[in-house]
């Protein structure tokens, strides 16, 4: 077999399953047959409801496949986005360091070390009295 005569059978084979899944799914939303039931409604559903839920799933399908696509895109947009501002920033706050004296620059560095190291003291002492209260009140009175 040459390696067109294989491509050609695997593309044919693709193209039967895809018409046999098509066809099937079409046959499951037409006749209600399968869905997806909310939690805890499989207990105390009787057939025809869940029927009735499957019908009223797949007449919701194709809005919500179009508003997950759209959110998907948006996502994607917004990362970035997000990425040009970052970029942006970082060239930004170069630039401006620039113009300060590598004496001054120092002095902005320290600064701001000494900024981050007082949140981190704040945040561990937060940390330290939370899980106080949580062994206090872990503990029977």
């Amino acid at each position: 077999m040459t390696y067109r005569t294989i491509a050609a059978f695997l593309f044919a084979a693709a193209a039967l399953l895809l018409v046999a899944v098509d066809a099937a799914s079409a046959q499951d939303a037409e006749s209600g047959a399968s869905g997806r039931l909310p939690p805890y409604y499989k207990e105390v559903v009787s057939e025809s409801q869940k029927k009735s839920i499957y019908q009223i799933q797949s007449q919701y399908d194709d809005k919500l496949e179009a508003l997950e696509k759209r959110f998907d895109e948006l996502t994607a947009e917004l990362k970035k986005v997000r990425g040009e501002l970052d970029d942006i920033r970082f060239e930004e706050r170069d630039a401006i360091e620039k113009v300060l004296t590598p004496k001054q620059l120092a002095q902005v560095k320290r600064m701001q070390a000494e900024a981050q190291s007082r949140l981190a003291q704040e945040l561990l002492k937060a940390a330290e009295e939370a899980a106080k209260r949580a062994e206090a009140l872990a503990q029977p009175e």
